[in-house]
């Protein structure tokens, strides 16, 4: 679910190579590309959230009930940010 969810948030995979033994070489290692053209606009938050996701160790990764919890809780700090007065005008413009 990791990758999918790093796939979904910057349309590139996680791991990067020259050639498919390189890339088998850093998922092995556990070498993740977040390249900052991408990943720059993509919250901190959720950059450490598929950091965490993506972890080697099947006993440190988050569970789905943990993942969820997360995501849910970055989604409600990104909302609790928007400002009432911004929302107005957005809507007003349409």
């Amino acid at each position: 679910s990791g990758v999918v969810t790093y796939m979904l948030l910057s349309s590139v995979p996680p791991f990067y190579g020259p050639s498919k033994s390189k890339i088998l070489d850093s998922v092995v290692h556990g070498r993740l590309y977040f390249p900052s053209r991408t990943w720059k606009r993509i919250s901190k938050d959720s950059k450490g959230l598929v950091k965490k996701m993506l972890t080697r160790s099947v006993h440190q990764r988050p569970d789905a009930d943990g993942t969820l919890a997360v995501w849910n809780a970055i989604t409600v700090a990104r909302q609790d940010q928007l400002q009432p007065s911004s929302l107005q005008t957005s809507i007003d413009s349409s």
